[in-house]
């Protein structure tokens, strides 16, 4: 009987102390199982990344073909690097197309450079560096064009594409003296008018024996009564900018590229190929269509930056045209405006109105205008850098020197040319350590949950000893 009594007295003790610790324990199991889960869902996330970079998604323009088509139409004469002659009767000639296709392979082909050694044993950086070189032999070329190729055919079209858009180049020039005289032209006001309301409110309070009352207290709000509106107009800006404007739309009276651009209506096996392969991340990816590749293809055209801004100019000019009309009518009736309104803003007078959706316009031209000028003008300042360093890194990677920081600045720079020139391109740039990051927190904010769970019934299992 005393026997049992100490034997029951030490398991109460023993279930104290656990239950005493059941907290540590719980606290204990989260961080174990928070940080475990955590370090396995970064290395996954680590792992897909790698692979990611590894496989820069690709689709070459098929430039052959489509120049092989132009030559057919008469559009191009004599064919390779040193025959072709772009026609300089503009409909004719294909400047945009050679270069917005020519740099689009550019790019690929530096990027399929990437892929093909992070494909291979060894190296990675020195793989990079042999295949850049192979690319710039033009005795022993894979394809039609190459890097070597089109290092000459891109600068030659982009030079010819600035002249083309030379129109473009002086209407972005002219408008923001137009915007600031439209800015110049009205200054605005507006003041709220308030007056103060006395009302009552009931407030509690407790006195000093700790007995709770209520008493009544007058207390003051503003209350909202109208607002005062005033426009200044100062006619000598609004006429400057009316004849400003005038003068732009009369120099250039129709701001169309009539050059054609031609798509290849083929893909060829090859570049099929290399669109599937440089997509396909696991062997559960679903194979793309033949209209998903040829969308693919494609994007060197419909992704690009001077197109998309192009095609956004030509309603924006069409309804600038529409907005000087309507302005040289209402700058003869503008003048300085005041009243009332009984909300906070307020468009403003008839005049005004038109003057600033004209602003606003020329402001909007000038953006999607200046986003096509500079896609062409940035690869007109940085191919020659971008060539000249890939020769640097072909050099340093034959002599062991410096050849990987030289790397990283060809994919990097190649990114950035093929990003400016193809805004709604493909996504490469790939290694996302963001990605990691939200995984690993992910996972330890999981696991941590995981174990303060089993903690939970680990201490009803204790309990219920």
């Amino acid at each position: 009987m005393h026997r049992n009594l100490i034997l029951e007295t030490n398991m109460s003790r023993d279930y104290r102390n656990i239950s005493e610790r059941s907290p540590f324990l719980k606290g204990i199991l989260a961080g174990v199982l928070g940080i475990t889960v955590s370090l396995g869902m970064g290395y996954k996330s680590y792992e897909y990344e790698r692979l990611r970079e590894s496989k820069i998604p690709l689709a070459f323009s098929e430039i052959h073909q489509i120049e092989q088509d132009a030559i057919n139409q008469g559009r191009v004469v004599g064919e390779g690097t040193e025959q072709t002659h772009l026609i300089e009767y503009e409909p004719q000639g294909m400047p945009r197309t050679y270069y917005l296709a020519g740099l689009n392979d550019l790019t690929m082909k530096i990027f399929e450079c990437s892929n093909t050694a992070h494909s291979q044993e060894g190296n990675f950086y020195k793989q990079f560096a042999q295949e850049l070189k192979l690319r710039f032999d033009s005795e022993n070329k894979k394809h039609h064009y190459e890097l070597v190729d089109l290092f000459e055919i891109v600068p030659q079209s982009a030079q010819k594409v600035n002249t083309q858009i030379a129109h473009f180049i002086e209407i972005e020039k002219a408008l923001p003296g137009i915007i600031q005289s439209f800015d110049s032209a009205w200054t605005e006001k507006h003041n709220d008018n308030y007056h103060t309301e006395i009302y009552w409110s009931t407030e509690f309070y407790t006195d000093s024996k700790g007995i709770s009352h209520t008493r009544p207290v007058m207390r003051t709000r503003s209350v909202y009564d109208d607002t005062d509106h005033s426009y200044w107009y100062y006619k000598e800006e609004g006429e400057k900018a009316s004849t400003s404007l005038d003068s732009l739309i009369n120099n250039f009276p129709n701001i169309y590229i009539s050059e054609r651009i031609i798509l290849s209506p083929i893909v060829n096996e090859e570049g099929e190929k290399a669109v599937r392969e440089s997509r396909k991340l696991n062997k559960d990816d679903k194979e793309l269509t033949q209209e998903e590749i040829k969308n693919f293809v494609n994007t060197w055209y419909t992704g690009s930056t001077l197109i998309i801004n192009e095609l956004k100019a030509y309603p924006l000019w069409s309804n600038l045209t529409g907005f000087s009309q309507e302005w040289r009518e209402a700058k003869n009736t503008a003048h300085d405006d005041f009243y009332k309104t009984y909300h906070h803003s307020d468009e403003g007078p008839k005049e005004y109105q038109v003057s600033k959706k004209s602003r606003n316009e020329c402001n909007n031209l000038r953006d999607v205008l200046g986003n096509a000028i500079e896609s062409v003008q940035f690869t007109q300042r940085n191919l020659p850098e971008l060539q000249k360093n890939i020769f640097e890194f072909i050099e340093s990677a034959e002599k062991n020197e410096d050849y990987k920081r030289l790397g990283k600045e060809v994919l990097a720079k190649t990114r950035e040319l093929y990003e400016k020139n193809f805004e709604e391109g493909f996504n490469v740039d790939r290694f996302r350590a963001g990605m990691i990051f939200l995984w690993s927190l992910l996972g330890l904010v999981g696991g941590a949950g995981i174990g303060a769970g089993a903690g939970v019934v680990l201490e009803k299992r204790i309990n219920g000893l």
